[in-house]
């Protein structure tokens, strides 16, 4: 009896270890930005590798423990001030254990541990943070929850509000909130429509002279347009401190080009200072244009997707509506971006953008301040 129960016992522990898998990454970025006139030219460099972690504990990989971790360093020369500044990070990214199971007839999917999390508008909180999700998928809804703590990443790898600035190196405490999210998603309105409703607050607790607190509400509808597209509309209504408002919505109709190619028109709003309106405050730092005098407004754009083989390309233009004291056309921004398979293990690609000025106040204060930005960037990967 002894043998069969210390038998059992060493499968059990065991089991893992023989569909246990491992692989790693290491990258470049290289990128060069600059005003009109070359006279701020930045360079930021960036080289890195990371190793990840695979071990199921059963042979459908239903239940998994995943983790990742990364080294790299990150170079910012400023030729015009002659100055640079050179940063060692070491992070773990991921740390993860998962499980997925059949109850009635949906799943119950469960992750815990530090993990990338994003509300559903994706322009709210989209990061990696430490804690709980839990969900419960069936044929005809969605519903799920997350609570966590943000305090205990790495700043130095992370853009956050109230993330404190120094001269840290390797691992420093980024600003700790606790976000609390809650979502549920119809996927047959209509029958072919998914509604999805979300709430969301982020409390400060920790490593942050603001204590402001955060309240997100998010109302997402999308789905297909005949054979030809498809339509993404989005809204969310925030509050600061439950009592500033502020507001960010965009719509985007996506039509489908010969089974190749995407072409994307839509827009986007965002709420700007004015009476009882504010500029909206996101928890995940986004550029939402490279215009660095933008507060608010309205960014029309359109895009062009196309992949074909091993290829990915896009190119995306916007233009940049300021609303607030005043209704003024600043600019038009836009990016590109190409990514390439070379080989299966080699990925290599490049970022292109600038943002050009219109509005002649808005030429004369980037002239000025020297921040009118264009960029190109190099990118590679080789995975082992």
């Amino acid at each position: 009896m002894k043998k069969l129960i210390l038998s059992g016992i060493l499968a059990c522990l065991l089991a893992p270890v023989f569909a246990f898998t491992w692989n790693g990454v290491i990258d470049n970025t290289s990128k060069l930005s600059s005003n009109d006139d070359l006279s701020a030219l930045t360079l930021e460099q960036s080289n890195g590798v990371h190793l990840s972690i695979n071990a199921p504990f059963n042979t459908t990989g239903t239940l998994k423990f995943v983790a990742e971790g990364s080294f790299k360093y990150k170079l910012t020369s400023n030729f015009d001030a002659k100055t640079s500044d050179l940063k060692m990070i070491a992070n773990c990214d991921l740390f993860k254990f998962s499980g997925k199971w059949n109850i009635g007839k949906g799943i119950v999917a469960l992750d815990l541990g530090r993990f990338m999390i994003s509300d559903i508008s994706g322009n709210v909180f989209a990061q990696k943070s430490d804690g709980l999700s839990l969900s419960y998928d069936a044929l005809k809804f969605r519903v799920g929850a997350y609570a966590g703590y943000t305090g205990l990443q790495n700043r130095l790898d992370l853009t956050m509000l109230n993330n404190p600035q120094d001269d840290a190196n390797f691992y420093a405490l980024t600003a700790g909130y606790v976000p609390v999210m809650v979502n549920f998603t119809y996927k047959t309105l209509f029958e072919t429509q998914t509604l999805g409703i979300q709430g969301e607050a982020f409390i400060p607790v920790a490593n942050i002279e603001d204590k402001t607190k955060y309240a997100y509400g998010t109302l997402m509808l999308n789905g297909p347009i005949g054979v030809i597209g498809a339509y993404t509309l989005k809204g969310t209504v925030g509050l600061s401190d439950f009592k500033n408002l502020m507001i960010d919505g965009g719509l985007d109709f996506n039509f489908y080009i010969a089974n190749k190619a995407i072409m994307v028109a839509g827009g986007e709003f965002v709420s700007f200072e004015k009476d009882s309106l504010h500029y909206f405050t996101p928890i995940t730092t986004r550029t939402i244009t490279t215009d660095p005098f933008f507060a608010g407004g309205i960014l029309p754009k359109i895009s062009f997707i196309y992949a074909q083989s091993n290829v990915l390309t896009s190119v995306t233009g916007k233009g940049v509506i300021q609303m607030g004291a005043e209704t003024k056309f600043h600019g038009v921004d836009v990016t590109a971006s190409l990514i390439c398979n070379v080989f299966s293990d080699l990925q290599v690609g490049c970022d292109l953008g600038a943002f050009v000025a219109v509005d002649k106040d808005v030429k004369d204060a980037i002239k000025a301040s020297k921040s009118n930005v264009y960029y190109a960037t190099l990118k590679a990967s080789l995975a082992f």
